[in-house]
Parts: structure tokens; C-alpha cells; sequence
């Protein structure tokens, strides 16, 4: 056998090369497989709503990663702010995603509401990109459904990617001297403003223009396309994909057989420091603006949106730091949790979401349940299900 082979070898030019056919063969059968690929992931993000669960955490990981411009680098949509490093910028803007397709309107403030809102509103809502109405038109935010709601002045004071520590800071170059109610939404990308506000000793520090137009570019760079960018991505992250795919089927074969709990927390999972630091950041707000904007003792409900974490902790750290003097009364308000709440793949609330969040909030606000409180009576029989009083 070793004799014919050595017969075989030495038959062979030295020079050897596969044939040109062959060549163009394989060539073309990758370019194929490489187009199909291409394709295939296209139609998976511009179809999310029918993706197996397995990959849609897959396609959600490249579309935040690689896909989605956010509205905070977008230069037609947002500018630089000393304080804030970036506000909205005053004007209209389209903003788009794989499922959606909006405008976005925002006054002299920067913030995504009509001018007569910034006069000594009642109602201001504080947040990130889920209160700003990342996904949806203005009229469509559950603030504005608020305020029609209502019937009081409402100001969206929220905007992407703010943590709690602007989103009070933005709020003290408001007149709300009316102030009789704070919306203050919730999520956990919040953790890292907050976790550095604390460190620093109540201080954030805030980038310079040059280091933002810098980001600004690099992240508008990494979201555009190029051809066989999709497949580039799979082939790069070829490992964690098909990991991401066994543990995914793996659960939902043990969900289906009950081996699994389906049960989620309504608002999402957290880090064990989140809690602390979201509410040294939210007293260390209420104080600056007690400072500047004078608020009368007791005279503020409080609305805290989508917090991932229980009542009870948060009674115990409110005990532990100290209720901010100018609060009457705190509450929790869980996000919508049904299908159509949210996008599939962008995840931010679609205005369904909005209506039902708008919808829990107007019953606080214009039934004022958590006055009718008795002492031996369950806290959520008068707020529903969704609001808990702390």
C-alpha cells in the first residue's frame, strides 16, 4: 500500500494545483451559501415576529450590537449638552427600526413635548427610551395618553439612555412649582450612571463634546451596512450562536415537559447593587430639587415604573435612606407584560404597551386609590393588580 502511494506521489508535478474548475466550483458554491445566509438573516430581522425564541435571542444580540442607530447618535435627532452630554434636538426627526417607522418632535428643552408643556407642569415623567417613546409617534407615548387622560399639563422629560441621575438633573430646568406628581421610569442600563454617580460622591461626570462626536461616529460607523455583514457576524460569533441555540431549545424542551418554571419577575432580573443605587440616586434628586424648585413638604406622589426588583426591598431601602420630605406617598407600577406590548426585537413597548401603561397610571392619578387605603385591606385592592403602594 505505502509502495503505491509513493508511485502515486511521485507521478504528481511538483507543481501541482487543483484544476481551475474546481477552483470556480468552490468559489461559487461559497458565494451561494454566503448569499443564502445573507439573505436568510435579512428576512429573519425584518420578520422577527415569526423566528423561533432560539434564534430571536440571537438576532436581538446583532440587531443592538450591529443594526439598530440610536437616537442619541443621531445627529439630525440629538446635540451635545454640557450637563447631559446629549438632549434631543429641538426640531423633528425621523427615527426608524426594523419595526418601526416614526417622527419625533422635541421642544426648545430638548425633550421629546410641545412648549406650553415646559410651563409649571403637574405631571413630569422621567426615564430612558421607554418613556421617551422609543418606537412610537408622539401622541402615542404614555405620557401624552396621560395627559389627555387627566387633563393636567404633562411634561415627557425622558430620553434615551438616561439614568436616574439626569433624568433628575434635566428636571431642574423646569418650573414645577405645580408639580403634584413624578413618573419615574425604570431600567436596568440605568445601573452604571447611577453606580458611578454613587462612587464619585454624588458627582457624574459628563463627556466632552469632542469624546461624543467621537462616539457618535464610531457607533454610526458599526451600524451601517455593508454586503455580508449579517454573514461576517455569524462566522465571527459561530460559537456563542450555536450555544446560545442549545441552551435556548434545551430550556424549552424542559418548559414544555414542566421540568422548568415559566414563571418571570414582571419586570425583568437585576443585580444585587441595583436597588441600592437607584435609590441614593433618586433621593440625591429629590434633594437638588427641593434645593432649587422649593417643593412644599408631602406634596409629591411618586410613580416608579418598571423596577425589577420587590416591594418589600424597596420599602426596606426607603426605610434605610430615608423618604425624601417632599414625597406623600410612593408607588410601583409593574410594565405591560402581554405579547403585543412590546416588539419582538427591539423590545422597547409598542403603543399598545403605551395605552396600558398610560391606562394604570390614570387610575392612580384620578382615583387617587392609595388615599383609600385601610390599614387591613390588601395595598393592591384599590390600584389593581399592577400597582403596588409602598
Amino acid at each position: 500500500m505505502k509502495s503505491s502511494l509513493q508511485f502515486l506521489l511521485f507521478q504528481l508535478p511538483f507543481d501541482w494545483r487543483p484544476p481551475a474548475r474546481f477552483i470556480v466550483s468552490v468559489a461559487v458554491i461559497g458565494a451561494i451559501t454566503a448569499g443564502m445566509t445573507e439573505g436568510i438573516f435579512e428576512l429573519m430581522l425584518r420578520y422577527p415576529s415569526h423566528v423561533p425564541r432560539s434564534m430571536l435571542e440571537v438576532l436581538k444580540e446583532y440587531y443592538y450590537e450591529e443594526d439598530q442607530a440610536f437616537i442619541q447618535y443621531l445627529p439630525d435627532c440629538s446635540k451635545y449638552d454640557d450637563e447631559l452630554t446629549y438632549t434631543l434636538r429641538p426640531g423633528s426627526c425621523r427615527f426608524i427600526g426594523r419595526e418601526f417607522d416614526t417622527v419625533v418632535n422635541a421642544n426648545s428643552l430638548g425633550v421629546r413635548d410641545d412648549e406650553n408643556s415646559l410651563h409649571s407642569p403637574q405631571i413630569i415623567v422621567l426615564g430612558d427610551s421607554i418613556a421617551m417613546g422609543w418606537g412610537v409617534n408622539d401622541e402615542d407615548t404614555f405620557a401624552q395618553r396621560i395627559e389627555k387622560g387627566t387633563g393636567s399639563t404633562v411634561l415627557n422629560l425622558a430620553v434615551s439612555s438616561y439614568g436616574t441621575v439626569r433624568e433628575f438633573k434635566i428636571a431642574q430646568r423646569v418650573d414645577i412649582t405645580r408639580l403634584v406628581t413624578i413618573i419615574v421610569q425604570y431600567s436596568s442600563n440605568d445601573f452604571d450612571e447611577n453606580q458611578k454617580f454613587f462612587e464619585l460622591g454624588n458627582t457624574l461626570p459628563i463627556s466632552s463634546e469632542k469624546h461624543y462626536e467621537t462616539s457618535q461616529r464610531e457607533h454610526l460607523k458599526q451600524v451601517g451596512y455593508y454586503v455580508g455583514k449579517h454573514t461576517t457576524w455569524i462566522l465571527k460569533h459561530a460559537t456563542w450562536i450555536l450555544k446560545q441555540l442549545y441552551y435556548s431549545t434545551k430550556r424549552s424542551i424542559l418548559k414544555k415537559l414542566g421540568l422548568v418554571s415559566n414563571s418571570v419577575p414582571a419586570n425583568g432580573s437585576y443585580r444585587s447593587e441595583e436597588p441600592f443605587y437607584f435609590f441614593s440616586a433618586l433621593k440625591a434628586g429629590f434633594e437638588n430639587l427641593v434645593q432649587k424648585q422649593q417643593l412644599k413638604p408631602g406634596s409629591i406622589v411618586v410613580l416608579l415604573v418598571g423596577l425589577p426588583w420587590s416591594a418589600d426591598l424597596s420599602r426596606q431601602l426607603l426605610a434605610r435612606l430615608g423618604k425624601p420630605e417632599a414625597v406623600a406617598a410612593f408607588l410601583t407600577v409593574d410594565l405591560p407584560q402581554d405579547q403585543d406590548s412590546s416588539y419582538p426585537l427591539d423590545l422597547h413597548l409598542t403603543a399598545k404597551g403605551h395605552a396600558e401603561m398610560a391606562t394604570r397610571i390614570i387610575k392612580v392619578i384620578r382615583d387617587r386609590c392609595y388615599l383609600n387605603q385601610k390599614a387591613d385591606e390588601d395595598e393592591n385592592m384599590h390600584c389593581g393588580s399592577f400597582i403596588t403602594i409602598l
